[in-house]
């Protein structure tokens, strides 16, 4: 399931990029879908671990810290947008900005990833 939802990030973040290259709506679209819901599917997974007590205290950090990462990922490409949006370009200063935070999110999936692999656990019968 973390895996899933890391790729799911991924895509969203090439979403992203693709807007900020052709200026596309439908790529900003879909990057802003998955910004929408992001939060709710991480809360589907923090609570199926709660129910299943599976290390959820420690799951819980790393959730608290996907969010947090997320959610500076969300203002840097909001922040890129309105300014690819003002001047149909953005600053190199800005690009890299938003890439270190989805290089963040993606690291934070990793170890949520590496500690879901450590259980003896079938995720795909729960689907999001």
């Amino acid at each position: 399931m973390v895996q899933h939802m890391q790729s799911a990030s991924m895509t969203a973040a090439e979403e992203s990029f693709a807007y900020l290259l052709s200026g596309q709506a439908i790529e900003k679209r879909e990057y802003l879908e998955w910004d929408d819901t992001f939060a709710a599917k991480l809360s589907k997974f923090v609570n199926f671990t709660s129910l299943n007590n599976m290390e959820a205290e420690g799951e819980k950090k790393l959730v608290t810290q996907l969010l947090v990462t997320q959610k500076r990922l969300s203002n840097a490409a909001h922040a890129a947008f309105s300014e690819y949006e003002a001047k149909e370009s953005i600053a190199l200063e800005t690009f890299k900005k938003y890439e270190s935070f989805i290089v963040a999110l993606d690291a934070d999936f990793a170890l949520l990833s590496a500690k879901e692999k450590r259980r003896d656990f079938d995720w795909t019968i729960f689907h999001i």
